[in-house]
């Protein structure tokens, strides 16, 4: 077979795959017969880190479903083999590395993968079994089996992981510190922007169900403050979660972090009132839910100071995280933020 190349569209984008692992699973009746066609998913991509903020943007958003396609095609014509359909994919985990190797060999990777309610099939011995990993296609062994042995990301807790991708990065500096204004150098400070920003990208998604009961486990590495923990903060219950208003926040402390940060999320637009104060704010007009972010940044800062406090959001929420990032000179991550009315920074 003619060597296989890859790529993942969406949007009108394109990005070429580097690797492309997917997992199977099959209904069979009470006598281990099959009784479905095997279903395939979540997909795991692995491609050179983009230039732009798409991907890490879809897997900020919890909401967003979007049509993608896994292309395969004839690596030296250019002509497509095998398309895999994801009619309305989910992004439900990003990350960016550096790859064992030289930096300077194309070694910033990110990994991503995708979802679909629906699963997909596979053309049997089609260019996809030609194209992904080894250890994915073997998928007459029993699933259980290749879930009893952990992965070595599994058997190292969040903050040796953490820690060990910050020295990797520092190692990378290093080396690349004879060799300024290189591609290699921004793509480095990029990933150590991005380290970071992937981490709050986990605080903008969960913030949407901080209100839940039973409280929705938070991302691993962050502990969602509340009672006296909130109080020693300057915070009350109240200042995170207005119903008349739609506003809600929580208050999240990293463990794995040196020092541990604070990192303020807000919640983006969920309903008709958060429409609305999308819609007051864009004009220009005074929002309440923007003056409780700037209130309550104000209190936390003023209780712990600016340089231990950050803030995130997504949507509306990243509309509000630049309000209160403007009134508190903190550090802000934003995820498809609203725009932010020059009214509104200058009453802040």
């Amino acid at each position: 077979m003619a060597s296989i190349a890859a790529s993942l569209e969406v949007e009108s984008q394109r990005f070429r795959l580097l690797h492309c692992t997917f997992r199977i699973s099959q209904a069979i009746s009470s006598r281990g017969r099959a009784v479905e066609k095997a279903r395939c998913g979540p997909v795991e991509l692995v491609l050179d880190v983009p230039d732009g903020d798409f991907l890490l943007s879809w897997a900020a958003n919890p909401l967003k479903r979007v049509a993608a396609n896994i292309v395969f095609s004839n690596a030296a014509t250019g002509s497509a083999l095998e398309t895999l359909t994801l009619p309305a994919a989910y992004c439900v985990a990003y990350q960016e590395q550096f790859a064992q190797g030289d930096v300077q060999e194309g070694a910033y990777q990110c990994s991503l993968t995708l979802t679909d309610p629906d699963g997909f099939t596979l053309q049997p011995g089609g260019p996809v079994e030609a194209f992904v990993a080894p250890a994915a296609r073997e998928y007459a062994a029993p699933l259980a089996i290749a879930a009893a042995a952990p992965t070595v990301a599994q058997t190292l807790s969040k903050q040796q992981r953490y820690t060990a991708r910050l020295s990797l990065m520092q190692s990378a500096r290093t080396k690349l510190a004879a060799v300024p204004n290189e591609p290699a150098q921004t793509a480095l400070t990029r990933l150590e922007r991005n380290n970071v920003a992937v981490e709050r990208a986990k605080l903008s998604e969960h913030v949407y169900h901080s209100d839940e009961v039973p409280p929705v486990e938070e991302p691993e590495g962050w502990h969602m403050l509340s009672g006296e923990e909130l109080a020693d903060k300057g915070v009350s219950p109240e200042m995170l979660l207005d119903p008349a208003s739609g506003f809600k926040a929580a208050l999240y402390k990293s463990s794995f972090e040196q020092p541990p940060k604070l990192v303020i999320a807000f919640a983006g637009t969920e309903d008709k009132k958060d429409i609305l104060a999308d819609l007051r704010q864009g004009m220009g007009l005074k929002e309440k839910q923007y003056n409780e972010a700037m209130d309550l940044a104000s209190a936390i800062t003023e209780q712990v100071g600016k340089r231990a406090v950050e803030t995130t959001g997504h949507s509306l929420g990243g509309g509000l995280a630049s309000a209160a990032t403007v009134v508190t000179g903190t550090k802000g991550y934003t995820f498809n933020a609203a725009g932010l009315h020059v009214n509104t920074a200058r009453r802040a």
